[in-house]
């Protein structure tokens, strides 16, 4: 009796240690490990608690791939308002961006686990209504739904440490502390990498890089798996 209670104690705790390592919140091994030596502060955090890190922008990243999804859907309610209130837009515009704040509030994208045909298919529109019948550049689009700092300017400026933005050329990159191990910073199913609309739209500017960890955390909203690195295509 006594082994097969210590063989179910064993079991038990083995079971343990494998659900708690299980998640995984970034694909930048030291970014994840941040997040997990502070869970509890994170997941408790607000929008605002969130721009005050004062960390680099892959943890920030892998701090919001550890919130609740209710916290992520207050998330971008809170940066769409915060678009539509520091700035002056017109009626076409204001309607735009309240049409993705309603698909934010009624939709339950934040509760999947894998990305739905109708998510891609309103990014798409959402996107192409955008550039065609406002102009907005694609600057201005990513900063607006695939970047969580605050938005300085309409012209697509944006609050936080550059470690993960984008210079004016599309470029490679891995981790920055250099851990032997890429970091996955882009989505192929939702390609930011060309940020300045310099590369053709059929040339795929997010290339996937041994990326093992297909966290989510990338792409518009952050919705989409991060799967590839930015690099630029060879001419």
């Amino acid at each position: 009796m006594r082994k097969f209670i210590y063989g179910l104690l064993i079991f038990i705790l083995s079971r343990c240690l494998i659900s708690c390592d299980s998640d995984v919140y970034s694909c930048d091994p030291l970014a994840d490990d941040w997040v997990k030596e502070n869970l509890t502060d994170v997941q408790t955090m607000t929008r605002s608690s969130w721009l005050k890190l004062n960390e680099r922008e892959s943890v920030k990243r892998a701090a919001y791939v550890a919130f609740y999804p209710e916290i992520k859907k207050k998330f971008w309610t809170n940066k769409i308002k915060e678009v539509m209130n520091d700035f002056s837009w017109n009626e076409k515009e204001k309607d735009h961006l309240r049409l993705l704040l309603d698909y934010i509030n009624k939709t339950d994208i934040f509760n999947r686990k894998e990305v739905s045909e109708d998510f891609e298919l309103f990014v798409y529109k959402w996107n192409e209504y955008a550039v065609n019948e406002l102009n907005w550049t694609r600057k201005l689009i990513y900063a607006i739904t695939a970047n969580g700092n605050r938005l300085l300017s309409k012209s697509g400026d944006t609050t936080g440490t550059s470690d993960e933005e984008f210079d004016n050329k599309t470029r490679m990159k891995t981790n920055s502390e250099d851990s032997g191990y890429p970091n996955c910073s882009c989505s192929q199913q939702s390609d930011w990498c060309d940020i300045f609309g310099e590369i053709p739209p059929w040339v795929l500017s997010c290339s996937g890089y041994n990326c093992k960890q297909q966290v989510k955390g990338c792409g518009t909203l952050w919705e989409f798996p991060c799967d590839g690195i930015c690099k630029e295509p060879i001419a």
